[in-house]
């Protein structure tokens, strides 16, 4: 076979230049037959191989083919996601199949002519078109990033308008409800409005049940959701959700990912990701539009603007509700999380509500407690203020409580001292005494008197108590004069002053 470049020489010499074959074969070397064929070359194209018969395939009998048809068919009846791969075929034939002498790579043109052949459908799609606020599009991807010099695995949720084609992510440490709702309403939010309908796969956060209607038995939060934004569902074909019913949504997970989280992004926390996300989104409002290539995303989003219907005056809860009781260390649990609340409130009935990134705790109607969500099982969260009263009762507590693990690190050494200088019960009884002092001031101004003390050299609760007291409100003055001039009856008052000659008898005489 002669290169290209020699095969348009050979053509332009014989037809143009009205030279022979045999002065072209003795010209570049080549085979009389490879010159009559460049010659005779109807299209004149680039020289292509071609097969005067097909290859034999002596390994691709009609048992192999038949083999791999039936572990394909039976694939259709299991999970989409456990189904089997060119690779799994091939190991299960080396086992099942020991005398069949076939390598991977022929067995996965085996597999792929397989495969589509038992497609019913062709693999093209139809262009879609969306009207101005018709529809949104949600989903759910994955990717990593470095949080606290950590790499952590964030779920990235991401809403985007089938028309103007803006986008709004979020990440969360988990792809809950909360997650879920959080995320549409921040989008709502950004957009300033919300489209007619919202098309997603069929997220377990959103469907309960499918059918046998087709039709979704939805989760009811999710459906007060829908009520409070008033705009309806659209969800994709079950084991055929993808690129054909969600296309301005399926395949930007991954192009964002790829363009903009590489290298992993550098964030304190997921309030930090998020501002980091919000600010890339921003930036793609500036690039081209996929259809109309003369203008930006934001230029037909103005145009889209318009055709969104306005915001409820308020926004969603997008928490759940949940009724738990307060167990005897005055502890509720959440996802296996235990979490302080103030200790008056143990073994009480309290509501709990659960944010995406934090907790609060309510008593009836009252804010009790509020803390940041955790993911991790097991974990448990105090807080040494909820357990300050009890020190009245119980100040043995105050030396070995959990809660009082986290005191500022002035309080433990001071804990430290007292354990050094005092009896045990005595040390618990005066650190319950100073740890009382946080009721009623302020933390850093008792961190502050016991660090005076320590300073002194002492560590009496007596003297903590009089050093904040001083700090509080000032060293005590010296007594001033009085002035006695309005008074002028009182100026004649003579006081002798005090003779302790009598004091020093009487003590000589008692030590005698």
């Amino acid at each position: 076979m002669c290169r290209l470049e020699d095969f348009v020489k050979i053509r332009e010499l014989h037809f143009n230049d009205g030279w022979g074959i045999k002065k072209i074969c003795r010209e570049f070397g080549y085979a009389r037959k490879t010159v009559r064929k460049a010659v005779r070359e109807q299209d004149g194209g680039a020289p292509a191989y071609r097969l005067s018969k097909p290859r034999p395939r002596p390994a691709s009998t009609p048992e192999v083919f038949e083999y791999v048809r039936e572990i394909l068919v039976a694939d259709k009846k299991a999970p989409r996601k456990q189904r089997h791969t060119a690779r799994r075929i091939f190991k299960r034939m080396c086992q099942e199949k020991p005398d069949w002498q076939i390598a991977e790579s022929t067995l996965r043109g085996v597999v792929r002519q397989v495969r589509q052949g038992l497609r019913e459908r062709p693999e093209v799609t139809i262009p879609l078109s969306f009207d101005p606020g018709e529809e949104a599009q949600v989903d759910f991807g994955e990717a990593w990033v470095t949080m606290m010099g950590e790499q952590v695995k964030a779920y990235l949720a991401l809403v985007t308008l089938c028309y103007s084609r803006r986008v709004f992510i979020m990440g969360f440490p988990s792809p809950n409800q909360e997650a879920f709702l959080e995320a549409q309403m921040r989008a709502f939010r950004h957009f300033g409005g919300v489209t007619g309908r919202v098309a997603y796969d069929n997220p377990k956060v959103a469907v309960n049940k499918i059918l046998p209607t087709c039709e979704r038995e939805e989760n009811p939060t999710f459906k007060a959701f829908r009520s409070h934004y008033r705009f309806a569902s659209r969800y994709c074909t079950p084991g055929m959700e993808g690129a054909h019913e969600k296309g301005r949504v399926e395949r930007r997970v991954g192009t964002f990912r790829s363009n903009e989280l590489v290298p992993l992004p550098e964030v304190k926390d997921w309030k930090g990701l998020n501002q980091y996300l919000l600010e890339h989104c921003l930036a793609l409002d500036s690039a081209r539009h996929p259809e109309f290539r003369e203008r930006t995303v934001q230029d037909v989003f103005e145009d889209e603007r318009p055709h969104l219907r306005p915001l409820p005056p308020f926004d969603f809860v997008c928490a759940e509700y949940r009724a738990a009781r307060v167990d005897g260390q005055a502890r509720v649990t959440f996802e296996k999380v235990h979490y302080s609340v103030p200790c008056e409130f143990g073994r009480r009935q309290v509501e709990l509500r659960a944010f995406w990134d934090r907790i609060d705790v309510y008593h009836v109607t009252d804010l009790i407690a509020v803390w940041p969500r955790s993911y991790t099982p097991g974990a448990e969260h105090y807080d040494y203020r909820h357990y300050l009263k009890l020190l009245r009762y119980k100040p043995g507590a105050s030396l070995n409580g959990r809660p009082f693990l986290q005191l500022p690190e002035v309080l433990l050494r001071y804990r430290k001292e007292l354990l050094a200088r005092q009896e045990r019960r005595q040390a618990g009884r005066g650190f319950a005494r100073v740890l009382q002092l946080l009721l009623e001031h302020p933390e850093g101004t008792v961190v502050e008197a016991v660090d005076l003390a320590m300073l002194c050299g002492t560590v009496d609760a007596d003297a903590v108590r009089g050093l904040l007291q001083q700090l509080l409100h000032g060293p005590v003055q010296a007594a001033r004069r009085l002035d006695l001039m309005a008074r002028p009856a009182l100026a004649v008052v003579k006081v002798e002053p005090l003779n302790l000659h009598r004091y020093n008898e009487l003590i000589g005489r008692l030590t005698a």
